[in-house]
């Protein structure tokens, strides 16, 4: 079972006891979140994309696949690495 997020009235509610420090780290953490989500979003968008090009590739006939095959390999790992 999954934890439930909690209803935003009660964030806000819990959010005006804490202090201004407290109130910082929050915000800093959040935008972190979001940072990290965009990331990974980023990520899954560019790996889907090599997997979507590779499987083109795969049904090409024309030789393109064979005569470049180190090259595409390389390019795919290293699109998935460097995310």
């Amino acid at each position: 079972m999954s934890a439930q997020p909690l209803p935003l009235d009660t964030i806000f509610q819990q959010a005006a006891t804490l202090s201004s420090e407290d109130k910082k780290a929050l915000a800093d953490r959040l935008l972190a979140d979001v940072s990290e989500q965009d990331q990974r979003d980023q990520q899954r968008i560019k790996n889907q994309a090599a997997l979507e090009f590779h499987k083109q590739l795969l049904a090409d006939d024309s030789g393109y696949e064979e005569e470049n095959a180190q090259l595409i390999d390389e390019a795919i790992a290293a699109t998935i690495k460097n995310n």
